[in-house]
């Protein structure tokens, strides 16, 4: 539990959010967000839920870093996906309208590659 305050002001601050803001995406007080990220109090796991769909992460991870579960590490591309999230809540439309195509384009280059994959693992095995 000690460590779930200074885990949760770095997912803070990785979104350049404020308590408030967490507040406001989780549907819960600010003083419960003020309580958590101070080491006052931990939150029950229906605010961890809360808490994981507001920063993208698996609630696994949330009731760990909780206390509620066993530890459950984050992978790298999960880390990178959670902290991608909370950069794209703080863009403006006209921004979000400027990286939109390259964001795209790259989905549809890795869809085309998976499949290319798909194939030539197809081919392969009725070679």
């Amino acid at each position: 539990m000690e460590y779930f305050g200074p885990w949760l002001r770095q997912q803070l601050k990785r979104r350049d959010w404020k308590q408030k803001d967490l507040a406001d995406r989780a549907g819960v007080s600010t003083g419960a967000v003020s309580e958590w990220v101070n080491g006052h109090r931990r939150p029950e796991p229906p605010s961890c839920d809360r808490i994981a769909d507001a920063l993208g992460l698996p609630w696994d991870v949330v009731l760990a870093k909780a206390g509620h579960r066993e530890r459950v590490e984050q992978t790298p591309d999960q880390e990178l996906r959670g902290e991608l999230k909370g950069v794209i809540d703080r863009l403006s439309v006209v921004q979000l309208e400027t990286v939109r195509p390259m964001l795209l384009g790259l989905y549809r280059e890795s869809r085309r590659d998976r499949l290319r994959e798909g194939d030539d693992g197809a081919e392969a095995e009725g070679a």
